[in-house]
């Protein structure tokens, strides 16, 4: 069996107190190590007409196989019709803060 790799999960949101409800309830079902969220501007264009607005990027430390539980968590609970999920592997990092991460036992599927 391999070891899972590490992975973060970008979205965004636009509520800080949904924000934090998010990462407490993934930190509470074991799907992720940790997160942080900061203010951005955004611009995107939607239905045909440009916007900027105000929203926060959060980012999300987990193990690859815990990704598609926390997809599933963000389309459930997003209000967005069409949320940002961005996975990015984890090619190269600190060797202790990969152990810390693999080490989680509330991560692990089978438990």
């Amino acid at each position: 069996m391999t070891t899972p790799a590490e992975c973060l999960i970008l979205t965004a949101l636009n509520d800080e107190d949904l924000i934090q409800q998010f990462i407490s309830e993934l930190l509470e079902e074991g799907l992720i190590l940790s997160a942080c969220y900061w203010p951005v501007k955004v611009m995107y264009q939607w239905e045909g007409a440009m916007h900027v607005e105000d929203e926060y990027k959060v980012l999300m430390k987990t193990r690859q196989d815990r990704y598609a539980a926390v997809e599933e968590y963000i389309i459930e609970h997003h209000p967005y019709k069409a949320p940002e999920i961005i996975e990015v592997n984890a090619v190269l990092g600190s060797p202790s803060f990969r152990n810390h991460l693999m080490a989680q036992k509330t991560m692990d599927p089978t438990s």
